[in-house]
């Protein structure tokens, strides 16, 4: 997986985990996405799921993956509008993961 920005990270405070990870990107952007894809590749989607959050906006958020689909106008989706799902998804696990 390439970034967008090179050099660009995540604070280094923001903490998820690769089930966590795999459950927003899950939730978020593919649901059919697994362990088959390889530990690589979840380590990158990991470190973009990171920078996504930590974005100040939905509108930033959306420059770190807009490229991940060249094709989003097909499915009728858009990198913003998958950054807001991000966004929504891991609030809604984080406060699950609170109250429980």
């Amino acid at each position: 997986m390439r970034k967008l920005v090179e050099g660009a990270t995540a604070p280094a405070e923001l903490k998820l985990t690769l089930e966590q990870g795999m459950a927003i990107y899950r939730h978020a952007v593919d649901q059919t996405a697994g362990p088959e894809q390889g530990s690589d590749w979840w380590q990158d989607v990991l470190a973009e799921l990171r920078r996504v959050l930590a974005a100040p906006s939905a509108a930033a958020a959306a420059e770190v993956i807009a490229w991940w689909h060249n094709d989003w106008a097909i499915v009728d989706d858009t990198a913003v509008k998958a950054a807001r799902r991000i966004r929504r998804v891991a609030t809604k696990l984080r406060t699950a993961r609170a109250l429980s």
